[in-house]
């Protein structure tokens, strides 16, 4: 991460609102990045992360201008997503906020390049067909267990587990191609 961009300016500006909202936007991706880390399910990630961008507004009168602002966003999140899991009784699998901080730096160090593998994967997203498609979307968009799945599909539970990894494979065959002919041309 570059120093100055992560830094919020050493003065507040005259609209506090306009700078929030330009810290926000900038450091979102590393804000899911780090929620979707610590919470395993979608649609729960994306509840604390709505929670988290509340609270980081309500409470941005404490953030210190000069101070890192992404690190204070992480911490905050990684707060509501802790009292998320326990209030859900859900297992804390939660990584050291050391160990928390390194993958989220390295995840934003990939999402430079992974604009590109992003719209490479809802190219090849787009190219699948029927069961396949409908397999992808209930498990990643929708968040429905592999069980429920082969249920509603019809499939053994180990037939599904194996669609999925074509899936995921054929997925992964595909975006390597595509930017493998972006960087030859």
């Amino acid at each position: 991460m570059p120093g100055n961009m992560d830094k919020a300016p050493l003065t507040r500006a005259s609209d506090p609102n306009a700078e929030f909202l330009s810290l926000l936007a900038r450091h979102e991706r590393a804000l899911a990045a780090c929620v979707h880390a610590i919470v395993p399910n979608w649609q729960d990630a994306e509840e604390v992360l709505q929670e988290t961008r509340v609270t980081l507004w309500q409470h941005f009168a404490d953030f210190r201008p000069g101070s890192d602002f992404p690190a204070w966003a992480r911490t905050v999140a990684r707060n509501i997503a802790r009292t998320h899991l326990r209030r859900n009784g859900q297992v804390m699998r939660i990584l050291r906020d050391d160990v928390a901080d390194d993958l989220v730096r390295e995840m934003e160090r990939q999402q430079l390049g992974g604009d590109r593998r992003q719209a490479a994967l809802v190219e090849c997203t787009e190219r699948l067909k029927g069961d396949a498609r409908r397999l992808l979307r209930r498990f990643y968009g929708d968040g429905a267990k592999i069980k429920q799945i082969a249920a509603e599909m019809g499939r053994s539970l180990h037939g599904t587990y194996m669609a999925l990894s074509r899936i995921r494979r054929t997925l992964m065959e595909c975006i390597e191609l595509r930017l493998r002919r972006e960087e030859q041309a």
